[in-house]
């Protein structure tokens, strides 16, 4: 047996083959032309050693080798020879020969459905390794990145929910202890406007020729009045306060102050020690109620006209030192020391 070159497609095949393995050429129909042709072309000795392991069994290579080393210029003999033996090799070669086109075709698509089926596995496969990659780098992202960002920012939403509370606790408890100082600053009662004064006012001294001290109770009732030469007696009447001291073995009307219609300290009566009084007005208010002007009418007696006389004098106010309630301390006339109750509720 020997090759020959497909007509078709210009590769080696059997000189037996019917039909080319490789473009499926009909080779019957050319089958004469090539045999003749191809060991004139190329040389046998080469194709033998190919042909004789593949084709015919070992038992018979010099058959073979021998035609194809015989000389070119006799070709019908050695064609014979390739030719004759044929009918023999035939049934041992045929069913060898043929069958390896319908084995090799089926097994190309088969291999390569095989190789796609490999590749499609191998690309699950990936597929799946990457799914698996990106939801363990997920978890871990979450686990390790998410969570504790969240739990980071509950924690801060917390902390500002707990501050927040205490500012707004902080700030009712400012709100309550403003108001209860501007409760205590603006409490004020008749005793107390009698000697121009509000607020929780404990104890009020007051230093001019002589020293006085006035007590009063958390509702700012006068309760107690003493002079550097003995106690007052408290009278209180509607809108005015009565002063008293005990001399002679009764008590004597010392002091007379009183409240205009607005509850304002206005007048002041102050009784001699012959009876004759000394009368101080007040008037020309500030914007604390306070008397910047008094006219002071002194009754005198006359002996040369035998009647009584009327002395006026203007005094006029200037008050300082004012203190944390808004209280003065001094006036230009008098100096006055002032002893709060502390405020309930707070800190103080």
């Amino acid at each position: 047996m020997a090759l020959i070159k497909c007509f078709s497609c210009g590769k080696m095949v059997s000189d037996k083959a019917v039909v080319c393995p490789h473009c499926k050429a009909d080779l019957a129909s050319h089958k004469v032309t090539p045999k003749i042709e191809e060991p004139v072309v190329q040389p046998a000795p080469p194709a033998a050693p190919v042909v004789e392991p593949v084709v015919e069994p070992a038992p018979q290579p010099a058959p073979v080798a021998e035609p194809v080393v015989q000389p070119a210029p006799q070709p019908a003999p050695v064609a014979e020879p390739v030719v004759q033996p044929a009918p023999q090799a035939a049934p041992v070669v045929e069913p060898v020969v043929q069958p390896k086109p319908q084995i090799n075709i089926p097994s190309v698509e088969q291999s390569n459905n095989d190789v796609n089926k490999k590749g499609d596995n191998k690309n699950k496969l990936i597929i799946a390794l990457v799914v698996v990659l990106a939801l363990a780098i997920g978890y871990l992202v979450y686990d390790k990145v998410i969570v504790p960002h969240q739990n980071a920012v509950a924690d801060i939403e917390s902390e500002n929910e707990r501050l927040k509370a205490e500012m707004e606790e902080e700030r009712a408890k400012e709100e309550n202890e403003q108001k209860l100082l501007e409760d205590f600053k603006n409490f004020t009662s008749q005793d107390l406007s009698m000697f121009m004064l509000h607020g929780r006012v404990k104890t009020l001294t007051v230093i001019n020729e002589y020293t006085k001290t006035y007590h009063f109770d958390y509702d700012g009732k006068l309760k107690k009045a003493t002079t550097t030469y003995g106690v007052y007696k408290i009278k209180h009447e509607k809108k005015s306060l009565l002063l008293e001291e005990y001399q002679d073995g009764v008590w004597v009307t010392l002091n007379t102050l009183s409240l205009d219609s607005k509850g304002r300290f206005n007048k002041v009566v102050i009784e001699g020690v012959d009876g004759v009084p000394t009368t101080i007005t007040y008037s020309d208010y500030d914007e604390h109620g306070w008397p910047r002007k008094a006219v002071m009418t002194v009754v005198e007696w006359d002996w040369d006209l035998d009647e009584e006389v009327h002395a006026r004098s203007t005094i006029r106010y200037t008050y300082s030192d004012i203190d944390e309630y808004g209280n003065w301390r001094r006036d230009g006339k008098s100096r006055r020391i002032i002893e709060y109750y502390p405020i309930e509720g707070t800190a103080q």
